[in-house]
C-alpha cells in the first residue's frame, strides 16, 4: 500500500536520451584530459566574444577554457541524467520530454547569453541548464514521494526540492557578492523558472494571491501574527 509513495532508484545504465548525452559528455570529458589544447583552439577560441557553436552543448560545468571543470558539479549532472533521466522521460514520453528540455534549457541558455553581452560573462553554454532542468523535472514529478535506495531510505523530494531552490538562491547570493559574474547565475533562474510554468501555468499568480493573503499583522483564525 505504501509503494506509490516511495521511488526506488535504479542504477541500471539509462536506454533512453539520456544515454547519448551521457555519452557526448564523457567522450568530451576523455578529450578534455587527452587534449586540452586541442579542445580549446576549436571549442573555446573561437568563442571569447560571444558563444561557441561547437561548445554549445559541452560539459555542464565548464567555462573559460578546458582547465576551468567542476569535478563535483560534473558528476552531480552525470548522476542526474543516470538515475533519472529515464524516469522523466518516460514519465514524459519522448517527445515532451525534449520539448522540455529544449524550452527550459534555451531559456537559461539565452538569458546568460544576454546577461553576458550586456554587462559581463562567460561563453555561453546550453549544457548547465539541461541539468537544472531535469533536476526540476524530478522534484516536480515525485512531490509527495520518498526516495529510497534498495532497503535504505534517502529522503524525501519535497526537501531534494527546497534543497534545489536553496542552491539556486545561495548561487545567486555568492555571484552577487563576489567576482563571478552573475550570467550563469541568472540562466539557471530562467530555466527552473520555464520548468516551473511548464509543469503549473497558474503558479505565479497563486503565489502572489497566498502572499496578500498572508501579509501584513492582523487575526486569523483567532490568533494575532503576520
Amino acid at each position: 500500500m505504501f509503494y506509490d509513495s516511495i521511488f526506488q532508484l535504479q542504477g541500471r545504465r539509462p536506454r533512453g536520451t539520456s544515454r547519448f548525452l551521457l555519452a557526448g559528455w564523457a567522450a568530451m570529458f576523455v578529450l578534455l584530459i587527452l587534449a586540452p589544447s586541442l579542445v580549446d583552439r576549436l571549442v573555446w577560441f573561437p568563442s571569447r566574444e560571444s558563444f561557441s557553436v561547437t561548445g554549445v552543448l559541452l560539459l555542464p560545468v565548464v567555462w573559460g577554457t578546458s582547465a576551468a571543470v567542476q569535478i563535483v558539479g560534473l558528476l552531480l549532472a552525470f548522476a542526474l541524467f543516470w538515475f533519472f533521466g529515464d524516469d522523466v522521460e518516460f514519465r514524459l514520453g519522448r517527445r515532451r520530454f525534449l520539448v522540455y528540455l529544449g524550452i527550459t534549457a534555451a531559456a537559461g541558455f539565452f538569458v546568460s547569453y544576454a546577461w553576458a553581452r550586456l554587462f559581463s560573462g562567460h561563453a555561453a553554454s546550453i549544457a548547465p541548464y539541461l541539468s537544472w532542468a531535469l533536476a526540476f523535472a524530478s522534484c516536480r514529478l515525485h512531490a509527495g514521494q520518498q526516495l529510497a535506495w534498495r532497503r535504505y531510505a534517502l529522503g524525501s523530494f519535497s526537501m531534494l526540492t527546497w534543497i534545489l531552490l536553496g542552491a539556486l538562491a545561495l548561487g545567486i547570493l555568492l555571484d552577487t557578492a563576489g567576482p563571478e559574474p552573475l550570467d550563469q547565475s541568472m540562466g539557471a533562474l530562467a530555466t527552473v523558472g520555464a520548468g516551473a510554468f511548464w509543469f503549473d501555468p497558474r503558479w505565479l499568480r497563486r503565489l502572489w494571491v497566498r502572499w496578500k493573503k498572508h501579509r501584513g499583522f492582523g487575526k486569523r483564525n483567532g490568533m494575532w501574527g503576520y
